[in-house]
């Protein structure tokens, strides 16, 4: 069962493409794929930062992980690195 609503993904499809529709099936397939790739990135993320004694999931364990997974390249420019005015920040 789903828990994002489809309706939600049809709006976020609508916003990112208004020129194409998508059927209530492909709505579905596509919220499935949202959540799947969340719960995956979150269960190694968290993995991560209990690697590095957190319990709190941070930018930069999210990061790693989809800079580290070759299926999540596609997310690689969403997650830039973080830059203070004059200092890098991990």
């Amino acid at each position: 069962e789903l828990t994002l609503p489809v309706s939600k993904t049809k709006k976020i499809a609508r916003i990112t493409n208004p020129s194409h529709s998508l059927t209530q099936q492909g709505s579905q397939l596509l919220t499935f794929c949202g959540e799947y790739i969340t719960k995956f990135v979150l269960a190694e993320a968290e993995k991560e930062a209990l690697k590095e004694g957190s319990k709190t999931i941070s930018y930069a364990n999210i990061r790693k992980v989809i800079m580290k997974t070759p299926g999540l390249a596609f997310l690689e420019d969403t997650v830039p690195e973080k830059f203070i005015i004059g200092e890098h920040q991990d």
